[in-house]
């Protein structure tokens, strides 16, 4: 006798299965099971065993021993040596430091043990990183092309990032801001071929220098952002290893089961200034798609208020936010949880198939720093912006305590007029959804 339930079962067919669900819907189309959680994604809520992609996505990750990531948290200047060490006993292990001169530097992390902890050190100039003395196990960033497509200024120097890599060869030293793209508003599937694109301009730097992809490939990191699409998050933080794979072979490497960090930041564009108590309650499930997608470390960002006190009361609840998807949810226990979901393998197939189909049509155009130069970069990002701001004012998305039951007992804060900097590029700036909030009796 079979031990196993399912096997006392007939099976039923796809068609069969399929003819059901029409019978359910009483005459509906099957086209109402079908939506659009960003404009260039389309996906069903419908999937059988028998129709599942060929996995796209022979996840790297899942030759990880956990799914563990780090509880990350950024620093300027102005930070107080007491508030990191605050920080660090209260549960922060991943500190990112925005470099300014040695003497703020050495200040700010007089006492860290950075051999206990993971770090990174931020230049934006070619000379403040060759003259810098930091920790020799922190990753050291500098990333000309993301520090150029903020403000829209051109002469990106790749012979000054070559020089960078040079100086500080025994560290971890690729990094690849791909989270400006979605933070600017950009589709994930826009977000992940530029990523690429971005990656690829380093990679082909170095190795016309004389570097092995062998030897470029565990120096490398990328951060993501994290947007308000949960089950899409998901999706993109499982296939970026696989696009990398698909560029790296271009390269004539073939990946084995070697990760690429990958880091995850929350995204601005949901981020308000009104009744922003509800921030948090969107971090909390920007921060769960992320973990659950497998990034390596995680940061919650917090948009500033001007305050110090609330401002510090919003770091605390986003440290807290990881301690308890972690010490209470076990999220960092479970390798790739969301293994064997139909939906997230379909979705999964239909972002790596998109983002390298992108990617292709980008190099074709001339490659990443073409493509920013022309503004086509800019273009296509402002197109998925602009779908985003509509929806928005349509009501068809809800943005809690902006668009939908705003707090009345407090006074509105009108968020400051968005400008398009605009230089020798458009700047990729950060996008906030809110300040294109259509005021009351605003019928445009």
């Amino acid at each position: 006798m079979s031990t196993n339930l399912f096997d006392q079962f007939d099976s039923v067919s796809y068609d069969n299965w399929v003819e059901k669900i029409k019978q359910d819907l009483k005459g509906k189309p099957l086209s109402v099971l079908v939506s659009r959680p960003e404009p260039d994604l389309e996906i069903k809520a419908y999937h059988h065993s028998a129709n599942i992609p060929k996995s796209n996505s022979d996840h790297l990750i899942r030759n990880r021993k956990n799914n563990d990531w780090l509880i990350r948290q950024i620093y300027s200047a102005s930070t107080s040596n007491k508030k990191l060490l605050d920080d660090l006993n209260n549960g922060i292990n991943n500190i990112g430091i925005n470099w300014t001169n040695q003497n703020d530097f050495d200040e700010l992390s007089k006492n860290v043990l950075f051999e206990h902890i993971q770090s990174d050190v931020q230049f934006k100039s070619l000379n403040d990183a060759l003259a810098a003395q930091v920790p020799e196990n922190s990753i050291v960033t500098f990333d000309p092309i993301a520090l150029h497509a903020h403000k829209g200024k051109a002469g990106i120097k790749m012979g000054d990032f070559v020089e960078f890599y040079k100086n500080y060869k025994n560290q971890n030293s690729v990094w690849v801001s791909g989270y400006i793209y979605g933070d600017a508003g950009g589709s994930t599937t826009q977000e992940l071929a530029f990523t690429i694109a971005h990656l690829n301009e380093y990679l082909h730097a170095l190795t016309e220098e004389g570097f092995s992809v062998k030897e470029i490939l565990p120096k490398i990191t990328i951060e993501l952002s994290v947007n308000e699409n949960y089950l899409v998050n998901i999706a993109k933080f499982r296939v970026i290893q696989n696009l990398c794979k698909l560029l790296l072979e271009g390269y004539d490497y073939k990946a084995d089961d070697t990760e690429i960090r990958i880091y995850a930041k929350t995204a601005s564009r949901y981020l308000a200034l009104n009744d922003n108590h509800n921030n948090p309650l969107r971090q909390t499930t920007q921060a769960m798609s992320a973990v659950i997608g497998g990034c390596h470390s995680l940061t919650i960002t917090n948009r500033t208020t001007g305050n110090e006190k609330i401002d510090n009361r919003f770091d605390r609840l986003a440290r807290n936010i990881q301690l308890i998807l972690k010490e209470e949810s076990y999220l960092d226990k479970v390798i790739d949880p969301a293994a064997g979901s139909y939906f997230l393998e379909h979705l999964s197939a239909e972002l790596v198939t998109k983002s390298w189909d992108l990617f292709l049509a980008t190099e074709n155009e001339g490659g990443l720093m073409t493509g920013l130069a022309s503004n086509l970069i800019q273009d296509q990002i402002e197109s998925n912006r602009s779908a985003l701001i509509r929806s928005l004012n349509n009501g068809d998305k809800t943005f809690l305590g902006v668009n939908k039951h705003p707090n009345g007992t407090d006074e509105w804060i009108k968020p400051k007029a968005a400008v398009n900097k605009i230089n020798d590029f458009k700047a990729l700036e950060a996008f906030y959804l809110e300040n294109y909030l259509h005021e009351k009796g605003n019928d445009e």
